[in-house]
């Protein structure tokens, strides 16, 4: 049979059911995550040793080429919550927000 929305139960409240589960969620940085991180400065060419880029791929599909954009190198952090990043060596990034 049909009701209204006002009487199926698991409509009604939903604020008050869930108040006390919801909680604020800070994302960590943890090992196997992978992180693509730009530097910018006022001039740009300093920048350019810390933003490798990946060069585009490109990709036959029934005679038609597919190119993509050219994107940021990703930093894979180890077990260790550590990545190697450009000239300035392995950092320590885990737990980290």
């Amino acid at each position: 049979s049909c009701s209204s929305s006002r009487q199926v139960s698991y409509l009604q409240k939903l604020n008050e059911v869930f108040r006390d589960t919801l909680i604020e969620y800070d994302a960590r940085i943890m090992p196997k995550d992978l992180l693509t991180i730009s530097v910018s400065c006022s001039e740009p060419e300093a920048a350019l040793p810390f933003n490798l880029v990946v060069p585009a791929s490109q990709t036959g599909i029934n005679s038609t080429n597919l190119v993509s954009q050219p994107t940021l190198q990703n930093h894979l952090v180890n077990n260790q919550g550590e990545i190697v990043f450009p000239v300035l060596g392995t950092l320590k990034v885990g737990g980290m927000t």
